[in-house]
């Protein structure tokens, strides 16, 4: 096996501890002993290193520094400590390109994601395969990073090697959260929504993906009109994204989604009926059958039936009067 793969491959656990015996390069005065005491997570004998003057920017031979260790466990009382000594070098990389910003969004330390920004710590920095720190915590599923990141600085999206955006990458792991935090982060700017990256979890597309959560309504709106197959595309079940907003009862969402299928003439897919034999409609009227639907509910189920009637893909004579109550 080829050994740089096989070192790559290896957690920074083990990386970092590798030639410590052994220095490498200009590790000043207490250089390694910094580095085993925050490897091993002794914050105590970390502190003791910095006072004795211990270099901050000393490296392993893989690159790992203090401050990248420190980012990847967590530890935010010793990132502290490190970056209080003007000297240290609060973006440097180690052997794959990654800094300790990388580390600590992948691993999902948001308070330390938010000391590096405080810090000027660079969003934007590329590892070996391309990606920024807003990737790193996409890929891991890392929803608070991705809004500490997006809050405190506008990172560029970026792509992995295949193309895949930090925006993609959350919608095939169908992180709602995530999508719409960065579909509203990124509402100012042109940025591409496609369907055609899909959760891996039940087949789901971005616009699916937005509706199980708070998304910006112009953001929504942007959305359907970057995606003609909007309407058409279904998920592993059979349903539609009108039937999804329908579902979390999105009025505003099901009303500009409709209003842009009817410009097209696709009214058919209106009443598209899932693999369970539900249309949009008869979702509705489901609700209405349980027990305890309370006032606000049925006005809001109302709503969203007459949206739904008043849209013109539904034949009113052949509903059933079991589907509208």
């Amino acid at each position: 096996m080829n050994s740089k793969k096989t070192e790559q491959a290896l957690p920074l656990r083990v990386l970092e501890l590798r030639g410590e015996g052994r220095r490498h390069g200009p590790q000043g005065a207490g250089g390694h002993m910094l580095r085993r005491a925050v490897s091993t997570r002794d914050v105590d004998k970390a502190k003791k290193q910095l006072a004795a003057g211990a270099d901050v920017n000393a490296s392993s031979e893989q690159g790992v520094t203090a401050l990248i260790s420190a980012a990847y466990h967590g530890l935010v009382n010793i990132v502290e400590e490190l970056l209080k000594h003007k000297s240290v070098d609060v973006d440097r990389k180690d052997k794959s390109n990654r800094t300790a910003l990388s580390h600590a969004a992948e691993r999902g330390h948001a308070k330390v994601v938010q000391l590096l920004l405080d810090a000027e710590a660079d969003v934007n920095a590329e590892d070996d395969q391309g990606r920024t720190p807003l990737l790193a915590a996409a890929l891991s599923g890392q929803t608070q990073v991705i809004e500490v990141l997006t809050t405190a600085a506008r990172p560029k999206l970026g792509a992995t090697v295949d193309g895949k955006t930090a925006l993609d990458w959350s919608v095939e792991l169908g992180d709602a959260a995530a999508v719409s935090r960065l579909l509203n982060a990124y509402l100012d700017q042109d940025v591409l929504v496609s369907t055609k990256y899909r959760s891996k979890i039940d087949g789901r597309n971005a616009l699916m993906v937005t509706s199980h959560s708070g998304v910006h309504q112009k953001a929504f709106n942007k959305a359907v009109t970057e995606n003609e197959n909007c309407l058409t595309d279904t998920d592993n079940k059979g349903r539609n994204v009108l039937y999804h907003v329908t579902g979390h009862m999105c009025l505003e969402c099901a009303t500009s989604l409709l209003e842009h299928v009817r410009d097209d003439g696709k009214m058919e897919f209106v009443s598209l009926v899932t693999r369970g034999g539900k249309s949009a409609l008869s979702l509705v009227a489901s609700e209405f059958g349980k027990v305890a639907v309370t006032e606000d509910r049925a006005v809001e189920l109302r709503n969203i039936a007459s949206v739904l009637l008043m849209s013109g893909g539904y034949d009113v004579r052949k509903i059933k009067d079991r589907e509208v109550r």
